[in-house]
């Protein structure tokens, strides 16, 4: 493939080709044959992607206040850009965006030592609550 990409042409799996409406992360070989992400735009350009993740954490930690009833972790945030919740407990716990959690779907199971971190292409920018079902099981949560 070569350390440059033309067009807005995608490589997908099995050689096949599709045209790309929106700036792509792809990778391409540097000159050392390592791979290496290349943001291509719409029109062909390229240029390393940009670190989004850069910048402080803000602190959302603490502990189930009282079982089995829902508690806020963070206020809703229209910058954030980052989430990151670990369950330190030795039980389980639900967290969700937007509404008030429930220790059922459509919270999300955040299972005894788990974690959730958003992906990168999305972060949810509404409150997020959590559910426990004992008081003092303590829980790391981190925003940015």
């Amino acid at each position: 493939m070569g350390n440059t990409l033309t067009g807005n042409t995608v490589l997908l799996f099995g050689g096949q080709k599709d045209i790309a409406p929106h700036p792509v992360m792809m990778l391409g070989i540097d000159g050392n044959g390592l791979p290496q992400p290349v943001l291509v735009g719409t029109d062909g350009s390229q240029s390393p992607p940009s670190n989004p993740g850069a910048g402080a954490l803000t602190d959302r930690s603490g502990a189930i206040t009282s079982g089995g009833t829902a508690q806020q972790v963070a206020a809703a945030n229209a910058s954030r850009r980052y989430f990151l919740f670990q369950n330190n407990s030795d039980t389980d716990c639900w967290i969700n965006f937007g509404v008030t959690a429930v220790a059922s779907q459509p919270s999300i199971k955040i299972v005894a030592g788990g974690s959730y971190e958003n992906p990168p292409h999305f972060c949810p920018t509404g409150l997020i609550s959590v559910i426990g079902g004992t008081t003092g099981k303590t829980f790391t949560a981190e925003e940015a």
